[in-house]
């Protein structure tokens, strides 16, 4: 492509060594001058590392291949095979190669936000939402057919997490008691506040853009459904307008959008992702 430098931010968008965006900017820049720029290097693991150095330096700790280094370097237990952690002394030895290669930050050094406070509240789940959360929990089933049960934990977490937002891993309604929650929050102590809300299903998103429409409450949303210039304007709109709730999908609303017309967000429900959750938190810090 004759590029002669490369500045990749959000680095860890490479992480993956997989992920075709990987493969093209390693095959690509092989005699090019490189640099990374990333906030959070490693949000799910020191695996995250791999493809972020072999990208910079054509190889990382020795390995050419991520695979050779996950075998070599990691280890996982037989009752979760995709769970690798470090062996002993490998994650100093990561820690003293990435510093050796690396301008370090903290954030108050880089003036990146002020200090974030953080707040629980707790919604009490309905007779129905705790009997089916009961039996999915205990049973990997949510209903009487075959079709309703299922033998991957992984599975079962998801079941749970529909069933705590107010829907049955069909999505079907159960509650509207967490949008009561998120309403009262709206109308009191937020009042007159520019608001995030964060989502991890677009069937509760969906649901309370209506509950809030029929509240009488403007609010605009992004969602990976959103095409790139729906999402231009309804970002737009939150900033510039007197609308004061954004609704937005947590997957596809973590990057480079600037929100700080508002400091406060409410996550209605989380992503397993610790990449997710940074990143969309810092959506509303001004820098």
């Amino acid at each position: 492509l004759g590029w002669t430098t490369i500045i990749c931010d959000e680095s860890t968008k490479i992480r993956n060594p997989q992920a075709q965006i990987t493969k093209l900017l390693i095959k690509e820049s092989t005699d090019c001058r490189k640099a990374i720029l990333s906030g959070l290097p490693n949000p799910e693991s020191a695996l995250d590392y791999f493809s972020q150095m072999q990208f910079l330096h054509g190889k990382f700790m020795g390995f050419e291949s991520y695979w050779s280094f996950r075998e070599k370097l990691f280890w996982a237990p037989q009752y979760a095979p995709y769970d690798f952690s470090p062996r002993l002394g490998v994650l100093n030895r990561i820690k003293e190669y990435i510093h050796k290669n690396a301008f370090v930050m903290t954030r108050k050094e880089a003036g990146v936000g002020p200090k974030k406070i953080y707040e629980k509240r707790f919604v009490e789940m309905n007779v129905k939402q705790k009997q089916m959360y009961k039996k999915v929990t205990k049973e990997f089933a949510f209903g009487d057919s075959i079709e309703e049960a299922t033998k991957w934990a992984t599975v079962k977490f998801i079941w749970l997490a529909r069933i705590a937002g107010g829907f049955s891993p069909e999505k079907e309604f159960l509650s509207n008691n967490k949008a009561k929650e998120l309403l009262n929050l709206l109308n009191g102590e937020l009042k007159n506040e520019k608001v995030v809300v964060w989502f991890r299903f677009n069937s509760e998103l969906e649901f309370i853009r209506e509950f809030l429409m029929k509240n009488k409450r403007d609010c605009v949303k992004i969602t990976g459904e959103d095409s790139l210039e729906e999402r231009k304007e309804a970002s737009k709109i939150f900033k510039e307008t007197k609308t004061r709730i954004m609704l937005a999908q947590v997957a596809c609303g973590k990057y480079g959008l600037n929100w700080s017309c508002a400091s406060t967000a409410i996550y209605y429900s989380n992503s397993y992702a610790g990449e997710d959750r940074a990143q969309s938190e810092d959506r509303i810090l001004d820098v």
